[in-house]
């Protein structure tokens, strides 16, 4: 049976005998490829701003057309940000976004923003960040505008 070690850095090991059959599931080989593995993912025409002489190469970041496919939360949730240049806690965003509680803003970032920034070229960071404290032992989330967001 065949032996395979996995090492870590910062001294983590692990050997294992397994068999070759479960060596190929670990390592996700199963002898086939996927049809869509080389096939080039259709963007939105709004993103279609490189040169298509080299398909492979980097987008600008498109903020516009990122900002144009977001929906009524998700475009309340950048203009608050931009209103709020040095960050806002997470229930009183909440409340100008016109949502019920606080924890609705992680459907707006995640479900909302989160599907769209790669089609982009925009990474969640530009858009957004957030900060968890516990001051008095009570948890405070506060949002804070990117980069993309600040002077718009």
């Amino acid at each position: 049976m065949p032996k395979v070690s996995i090492k870590r850095e910062g001294g983590l090991s692990i050997e294992a005998d397994l068999t070759f059959e479960q060596i190929k599931e670990l390592v996700g080989i199963n002898g086939y490829s996927s049809p869509t593995a080389h096939v080039a993912r259709k963007e939105p025409e709004a993103t279609k701003t490189r040169d298509l002489s080299d398909p492979f190469a980097p987008k600008p970041p498109n903020f516009d057309g990122f900002y144009a496919v977001l929906n009524d939360n998700g475009k309340a949730f950048i203009k608050v940000l931009r209103e709020y240049p040095a960050g806002i806690e997470a229930s009183e965003l909440a409340a100008k976004m016109g949502l019920k509680d606080a924890t609705q803003i992680g459907g707006v970032t995640g479900g909302g923003l989160a599907k769209h920034v790669m089609n982009y070229s925009i990474s969640m960071s530009d858009v957004y960040r957030s900060e968890i404290t516990f001051p008095g032992g009570k948890r405070r989330t506060m949002f804070y505008p990117g980069r993309l967001l600040k002077g718009k």
